[in-house]
């Protein structure tokens, strides 16, 4: 049985753009859990808040949208020794905060604790096919898919993904926070930096959440925004160094799954010779239905089949990725990218 802990120890931040349902069920889960714990809620400046009755919570009007300078806001606005980051859409499994600070108070050389992402109880058949492509091997940097993992196994780590992270405060403001100038990846690139300046990060199966994933429109939306965001950035980063070089030097992992099919797909228009032109084809057909295969493998616990939609969504994944992508290269403008993309 997990240690109680001092719920004013630790403060929940939780970004989102405006008041809804899904953030009212996240205050509500987390208010289920820990009666007192310090929640900072920060909302976009034009949001309408509703009257609410829910003790210790703190709104923060901000006229920035990204969620990185949420996430800095909501730790400047607060001093407890731990801070936890969770998404609107998302909500606590037991003993969170239990296992996470129970974990940091035991072992002082680490600074972040990060866990499972499950699907709610109510995700629908094609969001826990989604859920399997999004975080497959191909599309996602292979450190993250152990997420979605039920049997994931304890860890060391170099990067997380912020719905689900608690850390101490202090190691969070020696580190200068998250970077206000990106808004996709804000967290990996962060985790990444605090890898590299020596702060320790253990995965835990038993520090989870339950997270909403969209439905299919949104979350194409959102890969198209990926694309377009990443390899731009990239080439900004190439043309002006004090940008960084987070997406450069992660080309490979974000990229080279992606460069490799798109290369097959030019070789299509490029190539007169139809056996040369099968050749590229049938790899890229092969390497889709093969992860989506392994992908399908995850239902079986379920005893549902899911091969064909999965490959479906890969396919419309690798389609909507490499078209942004290529945008996001050439630095076509695209009127209110940051709009499009929903993260929170």
């Amino acid at each position: 049985m997990a240690n109680k802990i001092d719920e004013l120890s630790v403060t929940v931040i939780i970004p989102s753009r405006s008041y809804d349902f899904l953030l009212e069920t996240c205050i509500c889960e987390t208010r289920k859990l820990y009666e007192n714990v310090p929640i900072i809620i920060i909302l976009d400046e034009n949001s309408n808040l509703p009257k609410f009755d829910f003790n210790n919570v703190k709104v923060i009007m901000s006229d920035r949208k990204n969620i990185s300078s949420k996430r800095n806001l909501g730790v400047k606005n607060c001093d407890t020794e731990y801070i936890a980051f969770l998404d609107s859409d998302a909500y606590l499994c037991k003993n969170w905060l239990e296992n996470a600070i129970g974990f940091l108070k035991e072992n002082p050389d680490y600074s972040v604790v990060t866990g499972n992402y499950f699907g709610p109880e109510n995700e629908s058949f094609m969001q826990t096919c989604i859920r399997l492509v999004q975080f497959s091997p191909l599309f996602i940097n292979p450190s993250l898919v152990k997420l979605i993992e039920q049997d994931a196994k304890d860890s060391d780590e170099k990067i997380f993904a912020a719905a689900n992270v608690i850390m101490r405060r202090n190691d969070y403001l020696k580190t200068g926070g998250m970077n206000e100038n990106i808004y996709i990846n804000e967290d990996t690139e962060f985790s990444d930096r605090l890898y590299e300046n020596g702060y320790k990060i253990r995965f835990k199966s038993d520090v989870s959440i339950y997270h909403r994933i969209c439905m299919l429109y949104p979350f194409l939306r959102k890969i198209f925004c990926w694309g377009y965001y990443k390899l731009n950035m990239y080439v900004q980063e190439r043309k002006c160094p004090k940008l960084g070089n987070y997406f450069t030097k992660n080309v490979k992992k974000y990229f080279l799954p992606h460069i490799l099919m798109l290369i097959c797909i030019i070789s299509v228009f490029f190539q007169k010779n139809s056996a040369v032109i099968t050749v590229p084809l049938l790899f890229a057909a092969g390497v889709l239905i093969i992860q989506s295969f392994l992908s399908a493998q995850k239902l079986k616990q379920r005893k549902i089949s899911g091969f064909f939609i999965i490959l479906y969504v890969s396919v419309l994944f690798c389609a909507v990725f490499l078209i942004s992508s290529l945008l996001g290269f050439l630095n076509i403008k695209i009127k209110s990218i940051q709009q499009l993309y929903k993260q929170y």
